[in-house]
């Protein structure tokens, strides 16, 4: 946008150059005779741009507004992470819930094979009690190491997407999450079209567009300018 913008301005334009030539002319009374001379000359003028039919003017707007739609487009890419960060806490909250549930589901069914073996000792139970006792443990024993498995899966995508390292340790912190405002639901698509980064970001990407097109239809078209300077010219030791 600055760079565009500069444009605008007046530009200043200085220019310095500076010349040696040496001649070599034969004399009548034979030999040569060498003379040299020495010259330069500077300018300096300042140009300033009047009228562009709005072309310049245009391109300044579109580059604004493709820096707007950069930093929506950030803004997005920052609720992106916030969002995922979230997910990902909630899931490996989630698996440690689970884990306990599964800890104790474990310790039931252990105690509950105990006790059907006991019976089975004392003949009120029969071999197929036991069995089926002994099932019930080893599945609560596969889910268990299931639900480790996801957790410890939880954490390193939580890790991942908070950018730290996979073995950093984690003690999670329970939260509640804030009520919702409102809760109307077309109030609330309302606020997100007003609000969404990268909806914000499509509409200044638009709009930037546009005014590239603008820009496009005057760039045939004369542009008007003034120009003021001043041009010195003379010998090398001393102004004329």
């Amino acid at each position: 946008t600055t760079q565009v913008r500069a444009e605008l301005m007046p530009r200043i334009t200085g220019t310095t150059t500076f010349s040696h030539r040496s001649t070599t002319e034969a004399s009548a009374l034979g030999g040569s005779i060498t003379s040299s001379s020495r010259t330069h000359e500077s300018s300096l003028g300042l140009n300033q741009l009047l009228f562009d039919f709005g072309n310049t003017r245009e391109r300044v707007h579109q580059a604004d507004l493709l820096r707007q739609s950069a930093d929506s487009g950030v803004l997005a890419a920052q609720n992106d992470l916030a969002l995922t960060v979230k997910e990902q806490y909630y899931t490996m909250v989630e698996n440690r819930e689970l884990l306990a549930v599964a800890e104790k589901d474990l310790a039931n069914r252990q105690e509950q094979l105990r006790l059907a073996r006991a019976l089975y000792k004392a003949g009120n139970k029969s071999p197929g009690d036991v069995v089926r006792a002994q099932t019930t443990v080893s599945t609560s024993v596969f889910n268990l190491n299931k639900v480790r498995r996801d957790l410890e899966i939880a954490q390193q995508q939580l890790l991942q997407a908070l950018g730290f390292p996979p073995l950093t340790p984690l003690q999670l912190v329970d939260q509640v999450e804030p009520e919702i405002a409102e809760r109307d639901v077309t109030t609330l698509l309302e606020r997100a079209a007003s609000v969404r980064p990268d909806l914000l970001a499509a509409q200044k990407t638009v709009e930037a567009r546009q005014a590239g097109l603008n820009a496009a239809h005057t760039t045939n078209y004369p542009s008007v300018s003034t120009y003021a300077g001043l041009t010195y010219q003379g010998l090398a030791n001393g102004l004329q």
